[in-house]
């Protein structure tokens, strides 16, 4: 497991301007309703709460329906508008999707993007653009540069040094860092990124021209700063929402596991029905999610005839409460860098025991013993790690977990310290 040095802490600036009304963009690369995944669910809240406040806000996302959806269009991007829960959004897509442009390549200069973001940044002139996935809007933000209205990075993955998003090479094994594009063209080379030292150094510019750059937990700072030295990025935890934080008195006996998230091997939900097999007794392990049908089919059979393994199936936003509710324990068997993870923070604020991988971020909310229980990689690791969940009564889980209000005023004090 490679290492990497602690990042030097940053405090958030002073701000005398409280409750100023501002005209604030979101970028996102996805956004409901049709994928609701972390980064997804940070960008609503923060949309949703500073429109609370009294800010108004916009959305940009990529959209992948038919041309025919979109009814306008400037130049080669086309582009619908829509509200969700009271925040307009804009989606868009090209006529044609270039090649890597989801999660592969960094292209400042792309002029379809530069036009489009010109059109509306002219238009709106927004006080401050917000990017929460800066690798596809690499141009957007560069016309935000040339014509100085300040932009923010949160940087919610890897995406922006790993074209992978997952910090894993495609051997399989935890990379220590993209080494200015170098390791990256040894280890993982594709035909989407002819040169990743550009792609490096067109990374490297955006961040360096952002007003701010911010990460949601302690381990994605060391991992941003140990690639990018200058960068010392704001640690500002995502919120966790009020529907999550209810009483629910002691756990007197762990009897129900229960796995919420995106079926996919480096989520590791293969190693936990392996080890979930193994222990003998009365439990049930309810799994939400879906993934590809290949790995489905795989999960399955890994199942066999154990009555005592359910697929769930998808699980809506506003069911997972219920979720929580009706289980005594979540486990995240992540095999990758989680960079936050939701599903942890959310399950301890509902009151349930958490067992998970000693992965990235994870630990930062774990406390071992009193609201959940970290296993080091492996099917045995995480049998002996479900034992010990159940042989613990009367646990009563709690996490001084931040709420979507104080992320939210974490980031509204860096946005009116940065409008002059």
């Amino acid at each position: 497991m490679p290492y990497f040095p602690s990042c030097p802490n940053k405090e958030l600036p002073a701000s005398n301007r409280e409750g100023e009304p501002l005209f604030i963009y979101y970028l996102v690369h996805y956004f409901y309703p049709s994928r609701q995944g972390g980064t997804e669910r940070f960008v609503f809240n923060m949309a949703r709460t500073q429109q609370e406040k009294g800010h108004r806000v916009k959305v940009f996302t990529l959209g992948t329906e038919d041309c025919k959806v979109y009814p306008s269009s400037v130049g080669d991007i086309l582009y619908r508008t829509y509200l969700f829960e009271g925040i307009q959004v804009v989606e868009f897509r090209y006529r044609k999707t270039p090649y890597g442009l989801f999660y592969k390549r960094i292209d400042p200069n792309d002029r379809s993007m530069r036009l489009f973001a010109t059109h509306f940044l002219k238009q709106d002139c927004p006080d401050i653009v917000h990017c929460a996935y800066p690798q596809p809007m690499a141009a957007f933000l560069r016309v935000c540069m040339e014509i100085r209205i300040p932009y923010i990075v949160t940087l919610t993955d890897f995406n922006i040094l790993c074209h992978y998003a997952t910090m894993v090479d495609r051997q399989g094994h935890f990379c220590p860092g993209c080494k200015q594009g170098q390791r990256c063209a040894a280890a993982c080379k594709t035909n989407t990124i002819p040169n990743f030292s550009q792609r490096y150094k067109y990374a490297d510019e955006l961040l360096q021209k952002a007003a701010a750059v911010a990460v949601p937990s302690e381990f994605v700072a060391s991992v941003v700063h140990q690639e990018f030295p200058e960068i010392v990025p704001y640690v500002i935890p995502h919120g966790i929402a009020p529907e999550f934080s209810f009483s629910r008195g002691p756990i007197n006996q762990v009897k129900t596991f229960a796995y919420v998230g995106t079926f996919s091997e480096l989520k590791g939900i293969h190693v936990l029905i392996a080890a979930f097999r193994r222990l003998t007794g009365d439990y049930t392990l309810d799994l939400y999610g879906t993934g590809t049908a290949f790995y489905e089919r795989r999960l399955k059979r890994l199942a066999g005839n154990d009555q005592r393994i359910h697929f769930c199936g998808s699980v809506s936003f506003e069911r997972m409460p219920e979720v929580y509710r009706t289980h005594d324990c979540i486990v995240v068997p992540s095999l990758w860098y989680e960079t936050y993870n939701f599903v942890v923070r959310e399950a301890i604020s509902a009151g349930c025991l958490v067992v998970a991988s000693r992965m990235g971020a994870m630990p930062e909310a774990v406390r071992e013993g009193k609201n959940g229980i970290l296993f080091d990689l492996g099917e045995k690791n995480l049998f002996l790690a479900l034992q010990k969940a159940v042989s613990m009564n009367r646990v009563v889980c709690s996490i001084n977990n931040p709420t979507v209000i104080t992320e939210t005023n974490a980031y509204e004090q860096i946005y009116l310290a940065l409008i002059r």
